[in-house]
């Protein structure tokens, strides 16, 4: 009997959730999470340590802990997880090979339930749930010719097995359900390793208000019939030292797409942005009235929230304290905004916004017209050739001013000229490699990085994490769309075989592992 360490923890997430309730609904649209190839992607991640001080996760975990015995210990969890990263799991998950899991909301309570199928379970999850039943559990009355187990006490999950695989349910009805529509997961992203499905409406029945909020966003637009709108499909995958993750949607989409323009991104310095952004919008009237419409019903959703003014006339009440019309003087005029936030690692210590508009006289008006921030401390008096201050926040002035057909702000000293560097000389820029693994066919909408090493207290100033990923690229992101109904979000981090050869030359390990 092999009781891998992978398949436990496969079955262990299978048996949480006792407060789910006793018996499914109808039929509800779901949440569907499968596995593709899993082998194969942990053969990636052990490849991320190829010419490393250690050859696989499992051994670099070995050889510090005696090393450094005794500190930095990990949660048995964790460190478990990582021991069972090894060459010799590679073979062992063809028991996980498809499995998926399917999560619903019961529209009454908003509660989760679940069922999953292994379909290519060899006997070892199933061995693992006999193991369960004999510590606790029970067999119960048979279902049709299905004979069905409990895996512990009176709540917890059951467990069957037909010729589609092994079945896993927390309700007895659940069982049914398990694998209802094998194969049929949307096909669109292509990445072995975790997808997820979600279907129309899926999670609209949730209590937390974070999930509820992210359905009106995904939300099928206005027009568009939920009972035929195709899923929103996500893929997480592993491949050649990258870290990729898809989003796609196929089907109408609120606002009509506009395309960045690829040289916002240029402005981001490549040696100190914390994280940068560009994104497109159309100034059309009624693409801003169908997005704040979003924005406002996202936002009621929490009833604490329900009278709060609407979007849109917060906002012209914020222009008109710098004395600006928000929407004659910005929005029809406004092509799209990009920026990011300045860090040492330490401390944000800066940040830019530029507003890109149609034409330089409008960005010129603009500039003119606003006003000092009201509430900031007093602007300092202004000096021929810079920018005109608006006011001190936080011990760094805010200054605006015209670069072509952009109203600039920025927050911090110098900022404006480390954009101006970083645009003018490709290789102070970070644009050139955020832009690497685009897909160029289609429209690009929204896109920027994150350069996770650093975020100000992710890790101990000086650890080995902290000084393996200051140097790490950046987590590449771009929002993109065709000029029919497809949509897809993808974010990318590579290099990261250059980041574990870092990290492992950087902790004790002694001695040395064999190769």
């Amino acid at each position: 009997m092999r009781m891998t360490l992978l398949a436990s923890a496969w079955l262990g997430v299978c048996l949480v959730g006792s407060a789910c309730p006793a018996e499914e609904p109808a039929s509800p649209p779901s949440i569907r999470i499968r596995l593709d190839r899993p082998g194969e992607q942990l053969r990636d991640l052990i490849g991320l340590f190829d010419e490393a001080k250690a050859p696989h996760p499992a051994a670099a975990l070995a050889v510090w802990k005696r090393a450094d015995p005794g500190r930095n210990r990990l949660s048995k969890p964790l460190g478990g997880l990582i021991a069972a990263l090894n060459p010799r799991m590679v073979g062992e998950l063809k028991s996980l090979e498809g499995a998926e899991v399917s999560i619903r909301f019961d529209p009454a309570s908003g509660q989760p339930t679940w069922s999953a199928i292994l379909p290519n379970d060899d006997g070892t999850v199933a061995a693992l749930a006999t193991a369960f039943v004999l510590s606790g559990g029970a067999a119960e009355a048979p279902m049709g010719d299905l004979a069905v187990d409990r895996l512990g006490p009176p709540g917890s999950a059951f467990m069957a097995r037909d010729r589609r695989g092994t079945l896993l349910s927390k309700t007895r009805e659940g069982l049914k359900r398990a694998g209802e529509r094998p194969g049929q997961m949307v096909q669109n992203v292509r990445a072995e390793g975790l997808r997820v499905s979600i279907e129309p409406g899926a999670l609209e029945g949730a209590r937390s208000l974070t999930v509820r909020r992210l359905a009106e966003l995904i939300r099928p637009a206005p027009g568009a019939r939920p009972d035929v709108a195709p899923p929103i499909s996500l893929g997480i995958s592993l491949s050649q030292g990258t870290f990729a993750t898809v989003v796609t949607r196929d089907g109408p989409i609120l606002t009509r797409p506009a395309a960045i323009d690829p040289s916002w991104l240029d402005w981001i310095p490549a040696d100190r942005a914390l994280a940068g952004f560009a994104l497109a919008t159309d100034p059309a009237a009624k693409s801003w009235e169908a997005l704040f419409g979003l924005v406002d019903r996202v936002e009621k959703l929490d009833p604490d929230r329900a009278d709060v003014a609407s979007a849109r006339l917060r906002l012209d009440l914020l222009a008109r304290a710098v004395e600006i019309r928000a929407e004659a003087d910005l929005l029809l005029h406004l092509k799209g905004v990009s920026g990011w936030v300045g860090s040492d690692g330490k401390a944000v210590d800066g940040a830019l916004v530029a507003f890109h508009l149609d034409d330089r006289e409008s960005a010129g008006r603009l500039v003119a017209k606003v006003k000092p921030i009201p509430g900031a401390a007093p602007a300092p008096r202004p000096e021929a050739g810079r920018s005109r201050s608006l006011g001190v926040v936080d011990g760094r002035e805010i200054r605006i001013d015209r670069v072509d057909r952009a109203v600039v702000l920025t927050w911090g000293e110098g900022m404006l000229g480390l954009s101006m560097q970083a645009r003018d000389d490709p290789g102070r820029s970070a644009g050139p490699k955020l832009r690497e693994l685009w897909l160029p066919a289609l429209k690009t909408t929204m896109a920027g990085g994150l350069w996770p090493g650093r975020i100000p207290g992710l890790w101990p100033e000086g650890s080995p994490p902290a000084k393996a990923l200051i140097d790490a690229p950046p987590l590449a992101w771009q929002a993109a769309s065709d000029d029919a109904d497809l949509s897809m979000l993808l974010l990318n981090w590579p290099g990261l075989e250059a980041t574990v050869k870092r990290f492992l030359d950087l902790i004790p390990l002694d001695p040395p592992p064999d190769h």
